[in-house]
């Protein structure tokens, strides 16, 4: 089933937020990626390159599945178990 806190409903649809960063995480240029929820979906990715992720994700996610915002950062701040700190990113924005 996933897990509750990574599933949001957004404009009435039930989202996974691991399915969106796993088609982002497919473009050859990210390294990882991290979405969150306030408001709107945000994503956050590791990359050297600045990326057209609109035109990227167009015709691989519905469009209520794809972020409003695309935030590159430098590298990941990870938690003590060696994941992504989502709390970080929500402090971020």
């Amino acid at each position: 089933y996933g897990r509750a806190d990574n599933q949001i409903k957004y404009m009435g649809h039930r989202i996974e937020l691991g399915e969106i960063e796993s088609v982002i995480n497919s473009h050859t240029s990210v390294k990882n990626s991290a979405c969150i929820f306030k408001e709107d979906i945000i994503c956050f990715y590791e990359s050297k390159d600045e990326i057209n992720f609109k035109a990227f994700l167009k015709d691989k996610l519905p469009s209520y599945m794809i972020p409003k915002n695309f935030i590159k950062i430098d590298k990941f701040k990870l938690n003590q178990n060696g994941k992504i700190d989502r709390k970080v990113l929500k402090e971020l924005v």
